[in-house]
């Protein structure tokens, strides 16, 4: 019976010693947090835009997603930018040759070519030429018209056909 004493006085110890350590624990687990905690309700005071984030998640979340499809939207616009400098920077050879072969052919193309003559440009008619013009194509006309009139006239007599209106065409001049 000489061990029953010795072994409550070790469950004794046993028994405060883990009610020390878990003391000690849940004191450095609350001192921690507490700093932790502190720390950062100090750093969100400072920062007010995270803090009101912190406190507005839904919205931070929109605002997030807005802001992604700003990013996209502005890295495309880059990378179009991008692709237009490269693609100048290659058409700048041929631009340049075909500049240089322009400039060189332009002094053969001088000499081996003689320029067409132009033609000589009417002079722009006035009312007095134009009535002198159309008289002459009326005159024309005229004598045009009075030709059939007889070969008509001719035709009718060799076939003894009879028209009443005969006399009602035109055998006057129109001047």
């Amino acid at each position: 019976m000489s061990l029953d004493p010795v072994t409550q006085s070790l469950q004794s110890v046993k028994g405060t010693l883990t009610g020390a350590t878990n003391q000690l624990a849940n004191g450095v687990v609350e001192g921690l947090q507490n700093t932790v905690v502190a720390s950062f309700q100090d750093w969100l005071a400072v920062h007010p835009v995270i803090a009101w984030m912190v406190h507005h998640p839904i919205l931070t979340l929109v605002l997030g997603v807005v802001l992604l499809l700003l990013f996209w939207g502005l890295v495309r616009a880059i990378a179009q930018l991008t692709e237009r400098i490269w693609i100048t920077i290659l058409q700048v050879p041929l631009k340049l040759s075909l500049w240089f072969w322009a400039w060189i052919s332009r002094p053969l193309q001088k000499m081996a070519l003689v320029k067409p003559a132009q033609p000589p440009v009417p002079p722009s008619p006035t009312p007095q030429t134009q009535l002198v013009e159309i008289l002459a194509r009326l005159e024309v006309l005229y004598q045009e018209q009075s030709q059939l009139i007889k070969e008509f006239r001719t035709l009718i007599a060799n076939q003894n056909i009879k028209i009443d209106d005969a006399s009602e065409l035109p055998t006057r001049s129109m001047r």
